[in-house]
């Protein structure tokens, strides 16, 4: 409450959920996001690739109900875990990521770059499988920095089970390569006690990965995304 208080008093927006909730239950909640939205941060989430601290870039496409397009998101995060810049274009509505749209996002991500830092190394992560006409190098030559590109796919992957005397599945994060190829799975916490842990899948080709990250740097590297203060109140 005190909190609150102080907030109205210095004048800095906020917004609550229900003007009624208990705030005893949800400042805690939404202490994160009112720290960033009065330009704190409630913790940091270092990101780096062989001692250096690395940007992260994330690329989704979305489709909005009932209308004939789609609509590409870019998302540049900082080294300390600091959403830094998000920018949005339309495209005909499909999964490809337009060349066209795609180079015209990374222009302003370029800019929003080199008021921060001239040539931190990047993680990309494309959410969904990248199609033909998409190219993993297009970053690296964009923002011209030294790009790793990995695609992320959330969607019908194989639930992992550890073996022994009784297969049981893991009860923590869990990152595991196949010995051989340039794939890796991860376990993500169910949204419910009751479920089981969802899957992700990476992967990526060796052209793509300009920094030559292992998969163990790369389950680093998700696990620092993953507790990103800027990435929402819940990490």
């Amino acid at each position: 409450v005190a909190l609150f208080r102080a907030l109205r008093e210095a004048a800095v927006p906020f917004r609550r959920a229900y003007a009624d909730d208990p705030l005893d239950h949800s400042v805690p909640d939404q202490l994160p996001s009112l720290l960033i939205a009065a330009g704190g941060r409630p913790h940091c989430s270092l990101t780096q690739t062989a001692g250096t601290p690395a940007w992260t870039i994330g690329v989704d496409i979305s489709h909005p109900n009932e209308q004939p397009i789609s609509v590409l998101a870019l998302t540049l995060v900082d080294p300390d875990g600091g959403l830094v810049g998000a920018w949005t274009k339309e495209q005909p509505r499909d999964e490809t990521a337009r060349v066209e749209t795609v180079r015209a996002l990374l222009t302003h991500c370029k800019q929003k770059l080199s008021t921060y830092d001239s040539g931190s190394p990047i993680v990309v992560f494309r959410d969904g499988r990248i199609f033909e006409n998409e190219d993993g190098n297009l970053y690296r030559d964009s923002l011209e920095r030294d790009v790793s590109f990995f695609e992320y796919r959330k969607g019908g992957n194989p639930q992992i089970v550890r073996l022994g005397t009784t297969m049981m599945l893991p009860s923590e994060p869990l990152a595991t390569s196949l010995h051989g190829t340039s794939t890796m799975f991860v376990t993500i916490a169910p949204p419910r006690a009751n479920q089981l842990a969802r899957v992700a899948k990476i992967t990526w080709r060796k052209e793509w990965n300009y920094l030559r990250l292992t998969p163990r740097e790369v389950g680093e590297i998700l696990a620092a995304s993953a507790t990103a203060p800027g990435l929402g109140p819940n990490t």
